[in-house]
Formats: structure tokens, C-alpha cells, sequence
């Protein structure tokens, strides 16, 4: 049973005009001659009310609903009005005359509905309403209740004549969605049919026997209460194509109005509840319409019209960036935004209540809003509706949370799994229990490597976890890295659950993958799942290949109290709609890694996850995408979720790869996507522990092009297993030479002495090493620096004109006597005229290879330049090692 709104009302004779207000007033009412208006008004309590004509009380008038005597051109300018008996007084309206012949020929159908929310709702013939204002609706099928199946033959046309004009339809279901009787346009969306389950067993709505020419289709589509579902519409003829998420009647009935859908792109639906397809010349005189779930619940539609001959309007406004659902500091400025072309007016609401300006809020009727001292009475959904003459689009709700700013505000746990052995994970913040460990093997062996220290592993056949009791809130966040083991393979009716609190049929939240075992090439999800009241709303990310195997990824859901959004890797990758709170559940703890029952014990051997787990933060609030790309992002560093922030930070970008294998020579060949300009690392493994460096500040300039590719052709003959990674890389310096292939333009000269300076490998006392590889230059290798030795080390030309502020780094060992004695560094122009000599005489004895690092002066910037290293030695011999430069860098 479906219950959509219950009131419970007590009228009184008077009222405190101090509570008293309007919820809707009445508005100028279209009738037909010789038929009475009908006025509607809605009240805030169970007040009295006196409708008056003229300024003068209409006896008997005293209900929220008032239908005038028969509407002639002598009465059309009488005015009406009705008020809070002895308080307000509501705008004053007219009944207008509306004549049929004026306007354009069209069939409109409705259909009737059944089952509850009021439904079969019939139109009467003179109730006048929809986008292509007509009377005389069909409504179907003509008696009885509702049917999800028929035909009618003969369908009247909006200026009541009959016409040769069928319509067939044959959808999933029928029922009611809960708008009420008070108005056609509520009466038309009251009774519903429901779309197919997908494109393949679509439901369909056909007209025949339709004349030649250029017409219309206008759908009316109104969800259920508490559902949010995802339709898709199809014009058979046209192969047109339109992707709307549907408003329900909740939602409806807050603010009505008909708010067109547009969007040809199922990734970006709009948020309404009626389209229109344009400029269809009938096909053998049928006009086909297919419709069917697009995700979110049970998709439908309530009334339509066919408009022969149409002229189509200009488009409402186009909305072309939403508002942003984000977090609000307590007495600190919030802002939201809306962008749309073709926009001639806005109106904020909050919770479905506009919004005014005020001494805190500004912008209520622009695209921008700003709250000023945020505070949490403003915590609520947000949507703005963006209007011009042709019509009204409706934004997605933006939620503010009032918060505190700091990520551990309404922690709830923090699991890091840092424990090395044991049968318990700690809480290490919040009020949740500890996690207990069930069924593993040892007291230490799930305890392994993380992506922030250490993790824990499930060995996906018989060990799971159990947070014993958790706080139960109405929104929440939930953030973990996971590392899948082995490829998913599952049986689609007990999917791997990582995280959970569901019994046999209902709980509170989920986190699984699932797949679409009926597709020729089964797909797997990532899922999110939620109960709120009767409704369980979901998300998936469908991905065509299996769940990366043997590597980390950041996932995180967000329930706001309107969307139920899902996160990897810091980006958000789908969301579904919802309203309310999520229902707490049959089960006191959350399940880790297991499919559990309502006793909250696992039920199948087949649904164990076989995976490292790491980092679980659960959280009593919606988490902005800010702090989930924050958390992401300082995981990456190492850093647990305790060090993110709500400040916007820049995700890194994952190179997807592309591998092939040589069959001859068993090289490697991969292609990566990559950034222009940007550096690459490429590093191999054959454990995914421990990684070897193949390759960094890749390519030489940074990439081109959208792909980069690279082969390694030293693979060893070993049967190891290989696994490679790209990763993005700092930009090499500008000149960098370790000299391990050879001299690289490098030149050693004598002026005076029998020191020269010599490229090898060192071998004196105290210095048997380069300070990388093998090679580096010495004064005299394996020997003792001589007498009156001016030994000089030139660098080549280095054109360093695009450097703004050049560093010279290089690394040194020296051994020698006295001040006088030792190395000196000069930078020497093109010509080899000295630009710089360094003050500092590098002399002594150092313990071992030791970094310099000079900034080069203005004098020696924005030309080219040769680097000089230069020995000086006295008169005598000593015995000394001399000095030894490698590694040279200038960036």
C-alpha cells in the first residue's frame, strides 16, 4: 500500500492573523463560454475563507475551491478574490473566455490511471490546460479505471469535433501519482501509465490515421510520490531522442508548473516534466512514441497531446551550469550560482519556498545567490527556476550543510587498518565501535601493505568484518581505498559487497558490484545503494571492462538528503536523485567485505570480497567534492583522510594504457594518454610492491600529443610476471649530465702543473666511488693532486636565454690543504670571458660526495655560458686527492 499525503484538519471560525498565509493564490482561470471558472486557493492552517466577486462576499463561497456561474461576454471582467476571513486578502483574478477556434487543432489524451494517489482522474470536457492550452480531452480509456493496455478509435480534437484519429498504447503498469484534482493541469498528470524497462522492451503510445502535414508531440510525465526516476522518450519517425530525469509529485505540487525538458544527452538529463518533439510528418499515418526506464525507479507518462499543423515555440531557457551542493561555514558567506542562456528571470527556492532578499540573502531573483552569516537554519536544498516567455527550466537541488569546517566534524569512524596483528581494527575517530575481524586464519596475516600504511586484506572465501554498532544518520558519507585481489568473478545474483548494512531485503546503505549478466559481454558496476522510506535509490558506474585488478582506487558516496552521488578517484561518476532521509535499517553494524542477512551473518559462500581495504572514514553529513578530491589527492601522498580540507584541489590524471607485446622479441610497447607539456615516469614491478624506476622526465620537452608510447626492451628471461605503471613526473632540469656516457662535450685543459683533470671511475683514499653510476671527474683519478697545478673543466655551450633565474647544481668531493689550495667555480661567456667567479674556494676535506648549489647572478643570465670548474694547487707537493665534480644540473 501507498499512502502520498495524509491531513488531518480541524477548521475554526476565526483566525489568528498573526499565523495566517497563503500557500498558493488563485490565478486568471481560462474557461469556455457558458462554463463556469474554476478558482483555487491553498491556506497554511485550517483557517475560514470568504471568496468575493467585485469586492462583495459570494454567499456560500467558503471553500478553498470556487466555481463561478457560466462565464458570458457580459460577466468575463468580473473580478474575484478571496480571503482569510478578518486577515489577508489574496491577488484578485478574472475568468477569460477561451475559444477553441483560435487555436491550433489538437488531440489531447489522458490517461486515467488506477491503484491509488487518486487515480482513475478524469478530465471533464471543459477543463482547459496543458502546454497547447485545449479543452476537450480524451481521457483513457473512456470508462472505468485505468488501463496499462487499449485502443480508442474516434478521439475528439480540442474544438470538440470528432476525428478519424486512433491511438494504441501498451506500457508496464498503471497507477496514480498523487497531484491532486484541483486544477487540469494536476487532473492530466494524476492518472499515469509506466515506461518499459529498458530500450528493449520499451512501452509505446501509437496514433494512426494521422493526416499528412508537419506536427507535434507534448508529453506529460509526473513520477510518484518518493521516486526519481529516469525516462526515456523516443519519436519512432524521427529517431529523435530526449533524456529527462522526472519530477514527482512531491516536487510537482511544491511549485507547480509545466517545466520542459530538452536534453538529447542521457549523460546531462534535464529536470522537468514534459517534452515536446517537433516536425513529425507521419509515416503511413502512424505517429510512434516509445518511452522506458532510464534509471532511478519506474518511469511514466500521464497525458499527451498531438498538434496538427504546429508551429513550434521558441525553447525555454537552456541551463547550462548547475548549482553546486556545498559546505557552509557558521557565520561565514555561502554562494550559489546558475548559469542559462536565454534566460530572462530567476527565482531561488529553498526547500521549495522562494526566496526574497533580505538583510542576509542577496541574488534571490538573479543567477547568483549569496547567504551571509550561514548559520544552520539554511542548511536545505537549493533549485532556481529560469524563465523567459516561452517557458521555465528547473535547476538540480543544491544542498548547503552547515558544518565546522574541520573534516572530523560528524565523524562517525575512522578505520586506518594500520594494526599488524590482532582480530580488531580501531576507531581512531568517531563514536562507532571497533571493527572485529571474523574467520581469518592468524592473528596477523590480513594485516598487509596499504595505501597509507596498512591495510586489510579479505581473502574473498570465507573472512569478513563487522563494525558492531555505528550512529545511524540521515545523511551521510562514506570514503575507502580498495585493491581488488583477482579478477571479479561472481554470481550476479550474490554480488561482492565491500561495505554494507542490508539484511535479506532492506537497509540502510551499501557499497557492491553488481553487472548486467544479460549482456552479450556482461559488464561490471561499482554500485551505491540506499533505502529511503519505501524506495531504494541507487547509482552505478558502469564500467565495459572488469574492476582494475592489483591496484588502489579512492571510492566515496555522498547522500545529501537529494542525491545519492558516487565518487572514484575524486570525481564524481554518477548520481540518482532522491528526498528524505535514509531509513535506519534492521541491522545495528555494518558489514565489511560480505553479503549478510537480517541477523547480519553471511549468507553465501559466493559473495565474499577478495580484497585490501584501507582508510574507511563514515561520515554523519554529505562530504563536499571538494574534501573527496582532497582525501583522494593526500592518499596519494600517503596522507590518511584526516588532512583533507574543503579547499579546491587539482586531480591528478590516471594514464590509461595501451600495451602490446612483441611476439619475436617479447618487448613491452605501451601507449598512455598524456597532457601537453606534461613529464611522465615510467616504473615495473613484478610484486606491485616494490617498483623500479625505468624511465622519469619523459619525453625530452614534455608531450606533444595526446599519447606517448615507450618500449622496454630489457625484460629478463626470468617467468616473472610484469607489471608497468605511468605516472605523471617533475620536468627535468633544463641541462643535467652524470657523465656516464662519456665526456658529453665536456674539455680538460692545462695551464701550468701536471694535474689534468680525468673522466672514471675514482680510486684514491678516501674515494673509491662516482656519486651516481660509475663515472665522474676527477684531478688525477688514482693519485695525488701536483705542484702549480691550473687544471681547468669546461662544460659546453649552454644556451640558458629562456631561464629567468638559473640554478647550478653539481656534487663535489674535495681533499687539499689550505685556502689557497682548491677548486673555484667560474660561469664564462660564450667566448670564455669570465661573467662570474664564485667568492667561495672549495677546499679542505669533505667526508664524502657533498651537494652545491649556486643561483647564478644577473650578470651571467639570459645568455649562453660555459661552466667552469678550475683546480689550484701551491708550490709544493702534499699528498692531497685533489677535487672531483659529478652530477652536474642547471634548472
Amino acid at each position: 500500500m501507498q499512502i502520498a499525503e495524509v491531513e488531518l484538519l480541524a477548521f475554526q471560525s476565526s483566525a489568528d492573523c498573526s499565523k495566517t498565509a497563503f500557500l498558493t493564490h488563485p490565478v486568471n482561470t481560462p474557461t469556455i463560454e457558458g462554463v463556469g471558472a474554476e478558482f483555487f486557493t491553498e491556506v497554511n492552517g485550517p483557517w475560514p475563507v470568504q471568496w468575493l466577486k467585485n469586492g462583495e462576499p459570494i454567499p456560500g463561497a467558503v471553500q478553498t475551491v470556487y466555481t463561478t456561474d457560466p462565464v458570458t461576454a457580459d460577466n468575463a471582467g468580473d473580478v474575484y478574490s478571496v480571503e482569510i476571513v478578518g486577515c489577508d486578502s489574496s491577488n484578485e483574478v478574472q475568468a477569460t473566455l477561451f475559444d477553441p477556434a483560435e487555436q491550433p487543432v489538437s488531440i489531447g489524451i489522458n490517461f486515467v490511471g488506477g491503484g491509488a494517489n487518486g487515480a482513475p482522474t478524469r478530465s471533464d470536457a471543459t477543463n482547459i490546460g496543458g502546454g497547447q492550452l485545449q479543452a476537450y480531452w480524451n481521457s483513457l480509456p473512456g470508462e472505468g479505471d485505468g488501463s496499462s493496455a487499449g485502443e480508442e478509435s474516434g478521439l475528439l480534437n480540442s474544438r470538440n469535433e470528432a476525428t478519424g484519429i486512433s491511438v494504441e498504447w501498451s506500457a508496464a503498469n498503471r497507477w496514480g501519482s498523487g497531484t491532486g484534482t484541483d486544477d487540469t493541469n494536476a487532473k492530466l498528470f494524476n492518472g499515469l501509465i509506466e515506461g518499459g524497462g529498458n530500450e528493449e522492451e520499451a512501452a509505446f503510445v501509437t496514433f494512426s490515421d494521422v493526416p499528412d502535414g508537419s506536427h507535434s508531440i507534448l508529453i506529460y510525465s509526473i513520477a510518484r510520490p518518493l521516486e526519481f526516476p529516469n525516462i526515456d522518450f523516443e519519436l519512432v519517425q524521427t529517431a529523435e531522442r530526449i533524456f529527462m530525469r522526472q519530477l514527482n509529485a512531491d516536487e510537482y505540487n511544491a511549485a507547480p508548473g509545466l517545466l520542459q525538458v530538452t536534453s538529447t544527452d542521457p549523460g546531462a538529463r534535464g529536470r522537468g516534466n514534459f517534452v515536446r518533439f517537433d516536425g513529425i510528418g507521419p509515416v503511413n499515418g502512424e505517429i510512434t512514441l516509445n518511452f522506458w526506464d532510464g534509471g532511478g525507479g519506474n518511469s511514466t507518462i500521464n497525458a499527451m497531446q498531438l498538434v496538427l499543423d504546429s508551429e513550434p515555440p521558441p525553447p525555454p531557457p537552456s541551463i547550462t551550469s548547475q548549482p553546486v551542493s556545498a559546505n557552509g561555514v557558521a557565520g561565514e558567506v555561502v554562494d550559489l550560482s546558475v548559469r542559462a542562456d536565454g534566460a530572462s528571470s530567476y527565482q531561488w527556492s529553498k526547500d521549495g519556498v522562494a526566496l526574497t532578499d533580505d538583510d542576509r540573502i542577496t541574488g534571490a531573483t538573479s543567477p547568483d545567490l549569496s547567504i551571509a552569516v550561514f548559520n544552520a537554519d539554511d542548511e536545505g536544498a537549493y533549485t532556481v527556476a529560469v524563465t523567459n516567455a516561452d517557458g521555465t527550466s528547473f535547476s538540480t537541488p543544491a544542498v548547503l550543510t552547515a558544518v565546522t569546517g574541520d573534516i572530523a566534524d560528524r565523524l562517525i569512524g575512522h578505520y586506518k587498518f594500520d594494526e599488524t596483528s590482532g582480530a580488531k581494527a580501531a576507531n581512531s575517530g568517531g563514536t562507532a565501535a571497533d571493527v572485529d575481524l571474523m574467520d581469518f586464519a592468524g592473528p596477523s596475516e590480513q594485516w598487509i601493505e596499504g595505501r597509507i600504511g596498512g591495510s586489510l586484506n579479505f581473502n574473498g572465501a570465507d573472512n569478513w568484518a563487522m563494525i558492531p554498532t555505528y550512529e545511524k544518520p540521515g545523511q551521510m558519507t562514506v570514503s575507502l581505498w580498495v585493491w581488488t585481489n583477482s579478477a571479479i568473478e561472481f554470481d550476479f545474483e550474490t554480488p561482492p559487497e565491500i561495505i554494507r548494512n542490508w539484511g535479506d531485503t532492506e537497509g540502510q546503505f551499501r557499497l557492491l558490484f553488481d553487472g548486467d549478466v544479460d549482456a552479450e559481454e556482461p559488464n561490471f558496476e561499482l554500485g551505491t545503494q540506499l533505502t529511503v522510506g519505501p524506495n531504494n535509490p541507487r547509482t552505478d558506474e558502469v564500467n565495459e571492462e572488469e574492476f582494475p585488478v592489483a591496484r588502489w582506487e579512492h571510492i566515496a558516496f555522498t547522500a545529501n538528503g537529494a542525491s545519492l552521488t558516487m565518487y572514484r578517484n575524486g570525481q564524481a561518476v554518477s548520481s540518482s536523485a532522491y528526498l528524505g532521509d535514509i531509513s535506519p535499517g534492521i541491522i545495528e553494524g555494518i558489514a565489511l567485505g560480505v553479503d549478510v542477512d537480517d541477523a547480519g551473518l553471511p549468507v553465501d559462500g559466493e559473495a565474499y570480497w577478495d580484497g585490501r581495504m584501507d582508510d574507511l572514514g563514515i561520515w554523519g553529513r554529505p562530504l563536499s567534492a571538494n574534501e573527496i578530491a582532497s582525501i583522494y589527492v593526500n592518499g596519494l601522498e600517503g596522507l590518511d583522510l584526516t588532512n583533507a580540507t574543503d579547499e579546491a584541489v587539482v586531480l591528478p590524471r590516471i594514464p590509461v594504457f595501451d600495451v602490446v607485446r612483441d611476439a619475436a622479441t617479447g618487448d613491452f610497447t605501451f601507449s598512455w594518454e598524456a597532457d601537453e607539456g606534461l613529464y611522465y615516469a615510467v616504473d615495473t614491478s613484478t610484486d606491485l610492491l616494490s617498483w623500479q624506476e625505468l624511465l622519469t622526465g619523459f619525453p625530452d620537452g614534455g608531450a606533444t600529443e595526446g599519447a606517448l608510447t615507450y618500449t622496454d626492451t630489457n625484460i629478463p628471461q626470468d617467468g616473472a610476471q610484469r607489471y608497468y605503471r605511468a605516472r605523471e613526473s617533475e620536468a627535468p632540469p633544463f641541462y643535467t649530465e652524470d657523465f656516464e656516457g662519456g665526456e658529453a662535450g665536456w674539455t680538460a685543459t692545462m695551464d701550468a702543473g701536471d694535474t689534468p683533470w680525468e673522466l672514471g671511475t675514482p680510486s684514491v683514499d678516501g674515494l673509491m666511488a662516482a656519486n651516481s653510476g660509475t663515472n665522474a671527474w676527477g684531478t688525477d683519478l688514482d693519485g695525488p693532486y701536483g705542484a702549480g697545478a691550473v687544471s681547468r673543466l669546461r662544460s659546453p655551450v649552454l644556451d640558458l636565454s629562456e631561464l629567468s633565474s638559473p640554478k647550478l647544481e653539481f656534487s663535489y668531493y674535495i681533499e687539499s690543504t689550505f685556502e689557497e689550495e682548491g677548486g673555484q667555480v667560474n660561469i664564462l661567456d660564450e667566448n670564455g670571458e669570465i661573467l662570474y667567479s664564485e667568492p667561495e674556494i672549495f677546499w679542505g676535506k669533505t667526508a664524502t660526495w657533498t651537494p652545491f648549489a649556486l643561483r647564478l647572478p644577473p650578470a651571467a643570465r639570459g645568455q649562453k655560458v660555459i661552466v667552469e670548474f678550475v683546480l689550484l694547487t701551491a708550490g709544493a707537493e702534499n699528498g692531497f686527492a685533489g677535487w672531483y665534480i659529478d652530477d652536474v644540473t642547471i634548472d
